[in-house]
């Protein structure tokens, strides 16, 4: 039984009930605000307006709002 392919297949009733479970995280997912880079969706976003993503793009983009943040205080 162990060795059968079809042991973990899921039923057309499960794949439903998955698929319902997803639409509602998604629905769910589409209240948190947006990273204003990617346009991820984010539980918190930091000051920048950024989701908490360390790629190039987002370090650079907090790096430029760092420095115009500093522009405007001085």
């Amino acid at each position: 039984m162990a060795d059968d392919p079809n042991a973990w297949a899921p039923t057309e009733k499960g794949r439903a009930q998955a698929q319902a479970h997803l639409d509602d995280i998604a629905r769910i997912h589409t209240l948190y605000p947006k990273c204003s880079l990617c346009g991820q969706h984010a539980i918190q976003l930091d000051k920048f307006g950024l989701c908490s993503k360390i790629s190039d793009s987002h370090k650079t983009w907090r790096g430029e709002a760092r420095t115009e943040t500093k522009r405007k205080t001085r």
